[in-house]
């Protein structure tokens, strides 16, 4: 079948840009052979994350075996995806899949399972949780409106629609109105601005509960016109990605590293071109600067000297690494003598230690899944040896791993 016929690939398109604009997932079409011919994404999934020639084998043999159905599938990171056969003058051409999106909120025990099936680097938790909590959670219900909407829409070739638009009347305004309406703005603009300062200013410090205070007051921030007329959905979402970069903006001068901000940004660039409509959006522009003060407050190294910066940045982003002092300081570079003292200083600990707090903190996340071994958590956040880990999990919590796992479970239980 030849995807470059040019009514195969219109009507495709077509079909495939309706399915994304409606649903707000991606969707992609693929040819037989597993070439992606046509897309419309929201945003990049991680490679290691990506659909593979595996799992496109699987869905096209659920899809050949019989005409008109919808395969439902998950793989092995919990990415959720319905898919359908599309067919071009009588023959199968390819398929259409739609997503990925979840049917589980992704919390810290959903990420912490992605980690250790997959044996993803522990250092990589925040990047994939920003990443899960970008998709969209859909319920069975929804799912399932969801395959019935695209076998039906599948079942024949996708033709555009002839669309009539009625003439608008624009009401006749006063000089004396427009003059008021302009002076009105520009009062709303200054406003606004001085809102912004004081709002970025008190992400930057890390002031959750200034920035609290001030999300209540932020209507102001939204109130100037409709830029795109008749459509409010598309204005709102062009200020909420301003209100995005600015926020990552005060977070970079609130001293967190450039890589946990990409993460948050590209989170909410994602939710906010999917966002459905304006209730959902207003609650996005309440959540972007308080998860960005959040990371101001558990990310910032503003406090810290640059070689202490460097030092806890490469830390937190190697955990699972063997980790020592000497290999630190060749990478800032600095003199291992030198950033020792500087770090015990400022931080409170040695190096070993912070390291030592940090693993500790990720194995308890990890301990608290039923399935996982204390060797396996151990090995996971960087420890080689069982004993050692015993002993530092022990120092710093009183407890053993396993009195700590039983602890948790019987808690949840």
């Amino acid at each position: 079948m030849d995807i470059k016929d040019n009514s195969l690939n219109t009507s495709l398109q077509g079909l495939v840009n309706s399915l994304h604009s409606v649903s707000k997932i991606d969707v992609r079409f693929y040819d037989m052979d597993f070439d992606l011919a046509v897309f419309q994404v929201g945003g990049a999934i991680p490679e290691a994350l990506s659909l593979d020639n595996i799992d496109l084998e699987h869905m096209k043999r659920s899809l050949i075996s019989e005409r008109d159905i919808c395969c439902y599938y998950i793989n092995s990171f919990r990415l959720e995806y319905v898919a359908s056969g599309y067919y071009h003058q009588g023959a199968l051409a390819g398929f259409l899949v739609v997503g990925p999106f979840l049917s589980l909120i992704p919390d810290l025990s959903f990420i912490s399972d992605i980690i250790y099936k997959n044996k993803f680097p522990v250092s990589e938790r925040n990047a994939l949780r920003q990443f899960y909590q970008s998709l969209s959670v859909l319920s069975n219900n929804d799912i399932n409106a969801l395959s019935y909407a695209v076998s039906n829409m599948t079942a024949k070739e996708a033709s555009p629609p002839k669309v009539a638009i009625a003439d608008v009347s624009t009401p006749f305004k006063t000089v004396e109105a427009l003059k008021d309406k302009v002076e009105e703005n520009n009062a709303i603009v200054e406003a606004r601005y001085e809102h912004e300062k004081r709002f970025l200013d008190s992400i930057t410090m890390g002031d959750l509960d200034k920035v609290k205070d001030l999300n209540k007051k932020s209507a102001i921030f939204f109130s100037i016109p409709d830029r795109i007329p008749n459509d409010p959905t598309r204005s709102f979402k062009n200020l909420l990605f301003v209100l995005n970069t600015l926020c990552r903006t005060a977070a970079r001068k609130g001293g967190v590293n450039p890589i946990y901000i990409h993460n948050l940004s590209e989170k909410f660039a994602i939710m906010i071109e999917k966002a459905p409509n304006l209730p959902f959006l207003k609650q996005l522009s309440e959540i972007i600067p308080i998860e960005y003060c959040e990371l101001v407050q558990s990310h910032s190294t503003s406090g810290y000297s640059p070689i202490v910066r460097q030092a806890i940045d490469y830390i937190n982003l190697n955990l699972e690494s063997s980790l020592n002092l000497t290999e630190i300081a060749d990478t800032i570079p600095a003199n291992p003598s030198h950033l020792s003292r500087k770090f015990k200083a400022e931080t409170g600990h040695t190096v070993t230690e912070y390291i030592n707090l940090q693993r500790i903190k990720e194995a308890k996340l990890l301990l608290e899944q039923n399935d996982m071994s204390i060797t396996d958590v151990a090995f996971i956040v960087g420890f080689n040896d069982l004993n050692y880990f015993t002993r530092v999990f022990k120092k710093m919590t009183q407890i053993t791993p396993s009195q700590y796992a039983k602890t948790k479970n019987a808690t949840e239980t």
